[in-house]
């Protein structure tokens, strides 16, 4: 969905109901998150059709430090009301969002609409607004896709919650929101984009005289970063080895999968022992018993777990099963909210995390040729983004290769596949169908499911 910029307007004589959200903000309709953050508020409205735009709560991230004022509040309020009543076009269950700019209160505000329902029962639009001074704008725009699916996750639990007793439903979303503060703040805070330098990697420090230890770990860690999409988490007990690896990683992750990646920070115990849904990159200073494993595979992408513990790595299921094994998930946890109130603990079965035994031979050689490169910062970070560009160009031959097939009707062959791109074993082709989805998102999952498909492929991680 196109994200929408508008400029906030006054409603005199837009021929609507009077406003009725102008008696200002009761203790009944605000509850205090306690969280320090840049949004500062979240409010929820509707529009009542008696009544017109209506307030229904407003949840502030820190009411002692907020600088949005009442007036703000019930302008928004009243704004998004308003909107809803002209807004009937899309489907229940659908949640459609605007981005909205207040320079008079020098406010920006994320406006998210859904179908929710009433007292008596009947549907009607609401509307979450995430409200938060305009100086914000450069650090929340690049989170804006992780926030959508946050958003559309709690806002499917309040509808539930509504369904179920419409007068619990606000108080039982309160957690919710309150871990989307922390989540949000802790990315920003810790963020790796504009940060990364090749010198604070384990690709600076690689040698001929390197332990074939050190070398295995970072042929497996590579290698199931790039079959998990760039997505990883590195758990250990020393942070700087974590931010180290960390680093390493992100290496081979875009500017953009940067902006959604975090560093520790010595000052952030708490953040640096949670974990953090739908980051590309994070570091966790936990042991893998620990592992919110639950939350981990409902991940929208796959991930790669990489142990300073015991120097392993673990993946999740590759993208070809991962999408269908969250789809499962997350109709067991709605199906749980609905009898009990309680999220699913989904319990760890060997499928669900696979041990990485070894890495790819296209990694193998790259790591060998980097320690034969003199130890200066421009030409080992120049050797990295050549090898980018060759898995790349490798990626665009396999999408040109798969459509020339389509298109000629041919059964598509995984041997075929490899000799066309010169592919010498699994691991390798795993990597080039992973950074596949990057471009042509669906197409390792439509590859791997062709019955015409001859040839054996491991896929990785099971079903539920």
């Amino acid at each position: 969905m196109a994200c929408n910029f508008e400029e906030g307007q006054g409603n005199e004589g837009d021929g609507l109901p009077k406003d009725t959200v102008h008696e200002g903000l009761i203790s009944a309709l605000v509850s205090d998150l306690g969280v320090d953050s840049f949004i500062e508020v979240i409010l929820l409205s509707t529009w009542d059709n008696v009544v017109g735009p209506k307030l229904c709560h407003v949840w502030y991230s820190d009411q002692e430090r907020c600088k949005i004022g009442e007036k703000c509040i019930l302008h928004v309020a009243s704004l998004t009301g308003r909107d809803l009543f002209h807004d009937g076009s899309e489907g229940e269950g659908i949640v459609s969002y605007k981005l909205l700019l207040l320079p008079q209160h020098d406010v920006v505000v994320n406006c998210y609409k859904f179908y929710g329902c009433l007292k008596d029962g009947r549907t009607t639009l609401y509307a979450f607004s995430i409200l938060m001074p305009t100086r914000y704008l450069n650090d929340y725009m690049p989170l804006y896709q992780i926030c959508e699916t946050r958003i559309v996750e709690f806002t499917a639990k309040f509808r539930l919650f509504q369904f179920k007793n419409y007068q619990t439903a606000i108080e039982k979303i309160f957690n919710d929101l309150k871990a989307f503060l922390i989540h949000i703040t802790a990315i920003v805070r810790g963020k790796l984009s504009g940060t990364l330098e090749i010198a604070d990697t384990w690709l600076f420090s690689i040698f001929k005289n390197t332990t074939k230890e050190e070398i295995a770990l970072l042929e497996k860690a590579i290698t199931s970063h790039l079959q998990t999409c760039r997505c990883s988490i590195v758990i250990g007990s020393d942070m700087k080895q974590i931010n180290k690896m960390v680093r390493t990683l992100a290496m081979f992750n875009s500017e953009k999968e940067l902006q959604s990646s975090r560093i520790n920070l010595e000052d952030d115990e708490r953040i640096n022992q949670s974990y953090l849904p739908d980051l590309y990159l994070q570091g966790l200073l936990m042991e893998l018993e620990s592992l919110p494993i639950s939350d981990i595979v409902r991940s929208h992408r796959p991930t790669t777990i990489i142990s300073l513990h015991n120097w392993e790595v673990y993946r999740t299921a590759l993208p070809d099963q991962h999408a269908s094994i969250l789809q499962e998930i997350l109709k067991i946890d709605l199906a749980t909210l609905w009898i009990n109130n309680n999220k699913v603990t989904v319990s760890l079965s060997p499928q669900m995390l696979t041990l990485v035994e070894e890495g790819a031979l296209l990694i193998e050689e790259f790591l060998e040729e980097m320690k034969e490169l003199p130890c200066i910062t421009q030409i080992r970070a120049e050797y990295i983004e050549h090898f980018k560009q060759k898995v790349d160009t490798k990626t665009y031959a396999l999408i040109e290769f798969i459509e020339s097939e389509r298109k000629q009707n041919n059964a598509l062959s995984i041997d075929d596949i490899k000799t066309y791109l010169s592919i010498r074993n699994d691991n390798d082709l795993i990597v080039i169908l992973a950074t596949s989805e990057y471009y042509k998102p669906g197409l390792c999952s439509w590859l791997i499911g062709q019955p015409s498909l001859t040839g054996y492929l491991p896929s990785g991680g099971g079903n539920l």
